[in-house]
C-alpha cells in the first residue's frame, strides 16, 4: 500500500509564516534571498504577476523586521540575520478594498492606514483629517523619532481599477498617486529603515520611479530572480511525492508528470542574465491539490490580470487597428519570440503610451526567453497555460467569438480528434472555422499558415496540447494535437477549386510520409491526416475543409 498523501498540507492561498509553521505546511525555504533583500538601506520596488507571492514575502519581511530573527530558527535566514532591533512595520495593501469612486477609494485607504496605525501602536492623537494622505503624513510627522519599515503590497491595483472605470478617476487617483508617494520618498532612508512596494505595473505619472530618493527596481535582478515563483530544483525537493500522485491519479509516469507541469507551468524568468526560470507557485500548488483536475489554467482562474488586457486592446480606433494590433502575438504561436530591449520592457510608462508587448510582459503574459545581444532579449508566452489563456483572451473577450456555444468541451474536443475517424475529425476543424465571420474566413482561408493559425488558435485556447511546425530531422508537420497517450498530425494545402483536391490529398500524403511526421511523438499511436482547404475567392460557398486520413 502506497504512502498516503496529505493534500491540505499544500499551502494554496497561505502566506503567513506562522501558518506555515504551525500547520506544518509545505514551505520553500528562500529566507537567506529575504535576509539579502532586507539588508537594503534604498527603497525598493519589485514587479512580479499575481500570484506569484509578493504577498508572502511582505507578511515575511514584515515578521522579521517587527519579531527580529527568532520566528527563523531552523531556516536559512537565522545565520544570516545580525541586526537584533525591531521596528514597527506599516503594512499596507492597495488591493484589499473594493470601491466604484475616489471618494470611495480614499474612505477605504483612510480606514485601512487608521486601523494599520492602531495595530502597530502608531500614535493617532490630535489628528484630524481623514484624506489618507494628510493623515499618513501628519501621524508620522508626530513619531518622528521612532523607526519605521514600510510595505505596500500591490500599489498599482487602484490604478488599474480606476482606468477601467473612468479617466476623471483615474486622473483624480494619478494626482493623489503623486502626493502620497512624494511622503513616502521623504521618509524612506530617514524614518523608514526599509521600504518595499510590489506591483504588476511599472507605471509613470506616480513619483515613484522620478524625482530624489527614486526606487531601486530590482525586478529584474540576477539576484533576485528565484525569490519569486518555484525553481526545477525547488519542484523536485519540496514536491515530489505530490508530484508522483499526480502522475499516477492521471495514469502518467513521473518523468511525464514533470515534463507535463514544466509545459504547462514553468518559462518565467525574472532574471536580466536569462540564468533562472521559475514555475507559477498557484498553478503548481493548484495543480497538485486538485489532481483529478489535471493541467488546467489554475492562474487565469485565480484573478490574473485579464481585464487589464481587454480593456487595453479595446481602446483600439477600429477593427482594422485592433487586428493590426494582436497580430503580432497570435504571430508568437507559431514563431519564436520578439526582440525588445530592456529598456522597452522596463520603462515606466503611462497607460496611454505603454506598448502591447510591454504589457503583457509586465502583467505575466509573456516572459523573457533568451538574451539576444547587448540589453536585447527574445520576448515569448512562458508557458502552455498562458500560451492558452491568452489566445481565449483575444478570441472569446476581445474578438468576441463564442467558443464555448460552439465548439465542444475540451475532453470532447480531444476524444473527436483521437477518434480515428476522419468525418468526425471534419466535423471538429469545419466547426472552428465556422466561428469566423465570412469576411475573416475570406482572409483566412486563402493562405495555409492562416489556416493553421486560426485552428491552433482555437484549440490552444481550449487548453489542449498542441504543436504548430514541429520539426523532426526530416522536416516540419503543420500542426499535431496530443492527448495523454494519443498523437494527431496534420498537413495543409489549399486547393483552389474543387478539381483540384485530389492533387492536394496526394501531394500531403506524400509528404507526411516522406518526412515521417508524428513519428517522434513519445506517445503510443499517432493518426496522420491531410486537411485540404477548398478556397475559391469568388464564391464563398465553397469554402470548406476536406479531411483524409493517411494509411
Amino acid at each position: 500500500m502506497g504512502m498516503h498523501i496529505d493534500l491540505d498540507l499544500l499551502p494554496l492561498g497561505v502566506t503567513n509564516l506562522t501558518q506555515f509553521k504551525n500547520y506544518g505546511l509545505v514551505y520553500i525555504d528562500k529566507t537567506d534571498l529575504v535576509a539579502k533583500l532586507a539588508r537594503k538601506i534604498q527603497p525598493i520596488f519589485i514587479s512580479r504577476p499575481r500570484r506569484f507571492g509578493k504577498t508572502t514575502l511582505l507578511q515575511t519581511l514584515e515578521i522579521l523586521f517587527s519579531k527580529g530573527k527568532e520566528p527563523f530558527k531552523g531556516l536559512k535566514l537565522y545565520d544570516k540575520w545580525s541586526d537584533n532591533r525591531v521596528y514597527k512595520v506599516i503594512h499596507l495593501d492597495f488591493s484589499s478594498s473594493f470601491w466604484t469612486t475616489f471618494d470611495g477609494f480614499l474612505s477605504s485607504l483612510y480606514s485601512q492606514i487608521k486601523q494599520e496605525f492602531l495595530n502597530k501602536d502608531i500614535s493617532i492623537d490630535g489628528v484630524t483629517s481623514e484624506h489618507p494622505g494628510d493623515f499618513f503624513r501628519d501621524c508620522l510627522k508626530k513619531s518622528s523619532s521612532e523607526n519605521f519599515v514600510f510595505l505596500l503590497d500591490e500599489y498599482d491595483d487602484p490604478l488599474i481599477v480606476a482606468k477601467g472605470i473612468s479617466e476623471e478617476l483615474y486622473a483624480n487617483m494619478l494626482k493623489f498617486y503623486n502626493d502620497f508617494f512624494k511622503t513616502v520618498k521623504a521618509l524612506a532612508g530617514n524614518q523608514f529603515r526599509f521600504t518595499l512596494i510590489t506591483g504588476i505595473l511599472k507605471l509613470s505619472q506616480t513619483s515613484i520611479f522620478s524625482g530624489g530618493n527614486s526606487f531601486n527596481d530590482l525586478s529584474m535582478s540576477s539576484d533576485f530572480g528565484e525569490l519569486l515563483g518555484i525553481t526545477d530544483s525547488e519542484l523536485h525537493t519540496y514536491f515530489d511525492e505530490y508530484i508522483a500522485n499526480l502522475g499516477k491519479t492521471n495514469h502518467l509516469t513521473k518523468e511525464q508528470t514533470y515534463q507535463l507541469l514544466k509545459e504547462n507551468y514553468n518559462g518565467y524568468c525574472f532574471d536580466e542574465e536569462c540564468s533562472t526560470s521559475v514555475y507559477n507557485p498557484w498553478s503548481i500548488l493548484g495543480c497538485l491539490q486538485k489532481p483529478k483536475r489535471g493541467f488546467e489554467p489554475y492562474w487565469m482562474d485565480s484573478g490574473s490580470p485579464e481585464s487589464l488586457i481587454i480593456s487595453h486592446y479595446r481602446n483600439s480606433k477600429n477593427k482594422t487597428e485592433l487586428e493590426d494590433r494582436i497580430k503580432p502575438i497570435l504571430d508568437l504561436n507559431s514563431k519564436s519570440g520578439i526582440i525588445k530591449s530592456e529598456s522597452e520592457l522596463t520603462s515606466k510608462s503611462s497607460f496611454e503610451d505603454i506598448d502591447d508587448v510591454s504589457l503583457l510582459y509586465q502583467a505575466g503574459f509573456l516572459t523573457i526567453k533568451e538574451l539576444v545581444g547587448d540589453k536585447k532579449f527574445k520576448i515569448d508566452f512562458p508557458n502552455q497555460e498562458v500560451r492558452s489563456s491568452i489566445n481565449r483572451i483575444i478570441l472569446e473577450k476581445i474578438l468576441s467569438l463564442d467558443i464555448d456555444d460552439n465548439i465542444a468541451s475540451k475532453n470532447d474536443v480531444l476524444h473527436d480528434l483521437m477518434s480515428g475517424d476522419h468525418n468526425v475529425v471534419s466535423r471538429v476543424l469545419n466547426n472552428i472555422v465556422r466561428l469566423f465571420s465570412y469576411n475573416s474566413k475570406q482572409l483566412l482561408l486563402s493562405k495555409e499558415s492562416m489556416v493553421v493559425d486560426m485552428i491552433y488558435s482555437v484549440l490552444v485556447s481550449k487548453n489542449i496540447r498542441v504543436n504548430r511546425e514541429n520539426l523532426n530531422l526530416s522536416g516540419r508537420s503543420d500542426l499535431e494535437v496530443f492527448s495523454n497517450d494519443r498523437c494527431v498530425v496534420f498537413e495543409f494545402k489549399i486547393a483552389k477549386s474543387l478539381d483540384d483536391i485530389e492533387v492536394k490529398k496526394q501531394e500531403a500524403f506524400i509528404q507526411v510520409k516522406k518526412h515521417h511526421y508524428g513519428e517522434t511523438s513519445n506517445v503510443n499511436h499517432t493518426d496522420k491526416y491531410a486537411v485540404i482547404v477548398v478556397y475559391e475567392p469568388n464564391d464563398g460557398s465553397t469554402n470548406f475543409l476536406k479531411v483524409f486520413k493517411v494509411e
